[in-house]
């Protein structure tokens, strides 16, 4: 078993395990699909409820911040952050809408099938 969590940058820990991933789709030993475990923002807890196709987002500093954490550090760790991951965020945010929206029109669908057979 290969621990690639401890005392590793975050973007090098990241690589790593794409490309651990990766090796292994390619030789046939694994398949994945990206997924994550849904996070009840408004009550700051999972509610472990898995999303298919979804990768997950951070919500470390909304947390933080939410526990009323300094505001100076919540900014600077916003700042150390970045904006290219907020960017991101906003993107798994996006997808996770899409998919939303997707299995409520999959659910209307089935609904609207059964009804008029």
């Amino acid at each position: 078993m290969i621990d690639v969590r401890s005392g590793t940058n975050p973007l090098e820990r990241a690589a790593l395990k794409m490309a651990i991933l990766e090796s292994f789709a390619e030789s046939a030993i694994l398949a994945f699909e990206k997924a994550c475990m849904e996070f009840d923002d408004l009550n700051l807890k999972p509610t472990f409820k898995i999303l298919w196709g979804v990768p997950g987002r951070s919500n470390a500093i909304n947390i933080a911040e939410r526990l009323e954490l300094p505001c100076d550090i919540i900014n600077s760790a916003r700042g150390l952050y970045g904006s290219a991951s907020a960017e991101i965020n906003e993107i798994i945010l996006d997808m996770k809408r899409y998919k939303q929206d997707y299995q409520r029109l999959l659910n209307e669908s089935h609904r609207y099938i059964s009804t008029n057979h």
